[in-house]
């Protein structure tokens, strides 16, 4: 599977939080599964840094939901894995500011 995300010609992607596995809370919100018995978390430790890395500051991006694209070494082999972003469309100058503001150390 993939996804596509994109804003409005004007906006940028800034991406607030994501993964590839498997979170038993979001699982159950989003009916993925009717299995009672699910790992509470199971998931590619470095997929939110892929995913930010493909995506942030960008007005559009490709991700596939794949061991290959966003990590490897897969800790749940016998379980559906889920590819979940949040994300919002803003102004790239806006974005800009924020991150000079958070890297400020004075």
């Amino acid at each position: 599977s993939r996804i596509i995300i994109s804003c409005p010609d004007d906006l940028v992607i800034h991406v607030l939080s994501g993964y590839f596995g498997i979170q038993s809370f979001t699982t159950q919100q989003t009916c993925m599964t009717t299995s009672s018995i699910l790992p509470e978390m199971c998931f590619f430790f470095n997929s939110f840094n892929i995913i930010n890395s493909t995506c942030e500051a960008k007005n559009k991006c490709l991700l596939r939901a794949t061991a290959n694209q966003l990590g490897s070494g897969d800790l749940c082999p016998s379980y559906q894995k889920q590819l979940f972003i949040q994300y919002q469309c803003v102004n790239l100058s806006l974005l800009e500011k924020s991150i000079n503001k958070c890297n400020n150390t004075n």
